[in-house]
């Protein structure tokens, strides 16, 4: 046979192969990139593709611990895309208020990830790469909760400032529960809208109990698919008192054991899973002291004074009071009556005043009298001028406006997140 005919003959094989080939693979990766790209659910009119789905799914793997495996992808599914419909959600009303977020805030984010876990600046992203994990799924989900952070501090900023009474109610609580009970807690919350019914919630809940059973970190599926602010913090609430919890929830948290997990506890806006990770007796306030000034009204009276005299002294020492609208008030009144151990004590230490005038000089508004006090020597009538708190009950303050503030801003993302959900056209193609 001549050499040429046979030179011929092999690269026509050749090409036959490799035809033959390119037809079994070409059809093979069509329907893998068809696959990939339909469409698994509709947002206003944005598509969440199937890759979208298996991205995030994969993440949740991942970040959880749970087996990479069909079943979990199967398990996995639902709460998934409800993750990706909410973030498509925060996305578009961002984009409706003009709110962006710069590449330098994302990489900010995904340096504090890194320094949650000890990860080396550059680790994480390396380790998504080793994971065959989508970078851009996971940059869209930061650049989502970022902007409606934004979205959330906006909103609380034109609402109401934290009210000082609001601040003097949890300090008097936290007197008061001083030797009691408190509660290091986690959650996970799921809203009723997460699913379309309430029992659709309710077993939503019950199969992300069964995957931390099965090993998935309690922190990382709450970041993944609670829709608390407490998400950001691995669904941790902080150490609570009873008080501050839903009666429902309070009474779970109160029978947990130290790192039980509660089944699906139903609130008033969606279901619970709730970890009781420590408990410890109530200190109460740190021990500080505050710095007040007092204009004080005196009426001698002795203890074996008769009755008449008593309410005589009684009756000047209301009107007094009733009149003085301020200190200055106060200070006049007294001297047109001839009171003469009457007057103002400035800059004391609260811990320096008699016990039986403390507590009022401690729980008193600023100008406002208080009722007669009757002491050894007398009546005693004290008003507060000024109080200044001492560094230790300044940083208590701050740090109850703070929690305030948060669980204002809760309430918001809360309100706004399901106004979004019940106005948006979404179409679940599954």
């Amino acid at each position: 046979m001549p050499q040429s005919v046979f030179n011929t003959r092999k690269i026509t094989l050749g090409k036959c192969l490799v035809f033959l080939l390119l037809q079994v693979l070409l059809p093979l990766q069509s329907a893998w990139s068809q696959g990939s790209q339909r469409i698994v659910a509709i947002v206003n009119q944005e598509a969440i593709s199937q890759f979208d789905l298996h991205s995030r799914i994969r993440f949740v793997i991942f970040s959880s611990g749970l087996p990479n495996n069909q079943s979990s992808y199967k398990r996995l599914k639902r709460q998934a895309l409800t993750g990706l419909i909410n973030e498509r959600l925060k996305a578009q009303e961002a984009k409706r208020r003009k709110i962006t977020v710069s590449r330098q805030q994302i990489a900010a984010a995904i340096e504090s990830v890194e320094k949650r876990h000890t990860l080396p600046k550059g680790g994480l992203i390396r380790r998504l790469r080793q994971n065959k994990i989508d970078i851009f799924s996971y940059e869209r989900q930061l650049e989502s909760e970022l902007a409606w952070n934004q979205i959330i501090r906006s909103e609380a900023s034109r609402s109401e400032l934290i009210d000082p009474k609001a601040i003097d109610q949890q300090i008097n609580l936290i007197r008061a529960n001083k030797g009691k009970l408190e509660y290091l807690v986690a959650e996970i919350y799921i809203p009723f809208d997460a699913a379309e019914t309430a029992t659709g919630v309710k077993n939503l809940a019950e199969r992300i109990k069964r995957q931390i059973r099965q090993g998935a970190r309690f922190d990382n599926l709450a970041r993944s698919f609670s829709q608390s602010a407490s998400a950001a913090r691995g669904g941790s609430l902080g150490w609570v008192r009873q008080d501050q919890l839903d009666p429902a929830l309070a009474d779970v948290v109160r029978h947990l054991k130290r790192g039980e997990l509660s089944a699906p506890v139903k609130g008033a806006d969606g279901y619970y899973l709730l970890q009781l990770q420590n408990k410890r007796i109530a200190r109460g306030l740190p021990e500080g002291d505050a710095v007040v000034s007092l204009q004080q009204i005196f009426l001698p009276l002795g203890l074996d004074a008769k009755s008449s005299a008593v309410q005589s002294k009684l009756k000047l020492a209301r009107s007094v009071a009733a009149k003085a609208q301020n200190c200055d008030d106060m200070d006049i009144l007294g001297k047109e009556s001839g009171l003469s151990g009457s007057g103002k004590i400035s800059n004391v230490k609260l811990s320096s005043i008699a016990p039986n005038l403390r507590q009022l000089a401690q729980e008193l508004e600023i100008n406002q009298a208080s009722a007669p006090i009757r002491t050894e020597a007398g009546l005693v009538v004290i008003m507060v001028c000024s109080r200044e708190s001492s560094m230790n009950e300044a940083i208590i303050r701050q740090r109850i406006a703070a929690s305030l503030s948060e669980r204002k801003a809760e309430l918001i993302s809360r309100r706004l997140l399901r106004d979004l959900r019940q106005s948006a056209f979404v179409d679940v193609r599954q």
